[in-house]
């Protein structure tokens, strides 16, 4: 395990040099690295994360979880994992291949989340209402992760409120 986490250099000095507490830091840190590079392995491996990798960085609790919007953190979960109604994950269970799951609305791209909250014609009102509430430059630089539960409560607070109308929930 000390090879693993890197640390092997201490058992074989035979010496460390650092308080019990610090060694603790040390060993947790590593151990936590470890843990993060596992599980970001794990997640580039599956093709229904796509959204989920995107966004997600750090093997942390997100703060969307943390609001009292039962509809809107398990909709805010179902987009961010691709498990939902889109075509790319309804058509997936149907066998359909990947590169027909087109949009309903003529689009001719794939109607995935990317797609669906940032690209379809036919949300563009609801878009735009969505970027001036939390502001054109920054949906512009960050529209995605603001509309899947990044950023301040009223932010999450705001794109629950988008998501349930942008799936009709």
């Amino acid at each position: 395990m000390l090879r693993e986490l890197d640390l092997l250099q201490y058992w074989t000095r035979q010496n460390i040099d650092k308080t019990k507490a610090d060694w603790g830091k040390l060993v947790w840190q590593r151990i936590q690295e470890r843990e993060q590079t596992r599980w970001r392995m794990q997640m580039l491996q599956k093709p229904r994360l796509r959204t989920y990798i995107k966004l997600k960085n750090d093997l942390a609790l997100e703060d969307y979880l943390s609001s009292d919007d039962f509809r809107g953190r398990r909709i805010m979960t179902s987009i961010r994992s691709g498990a939902n109604q889109l075509r790319i994950d309804s058509d997936r269970r149907k066998k359909v291949p990947r590169n027909e799951r087109v949009c309903w609305f003529g689009c001719e791209e794939i109607e995935d989340e990317s797609h669906v909250l940032l690209r379809c014609w036919m949300y563009d009102d609801l878009r735009k209402d969505f970027a001036s509430r939390i502001g054109n430059e920054e949906f512009a630089r960050n529209g995605l992760s603001k509309m899947l539960g990044r950023g301040f409560k009223l932010d999450i607070e705001t794109s629950t409120t988008f998501l349930k109308i942008f799936l009709n929930t």
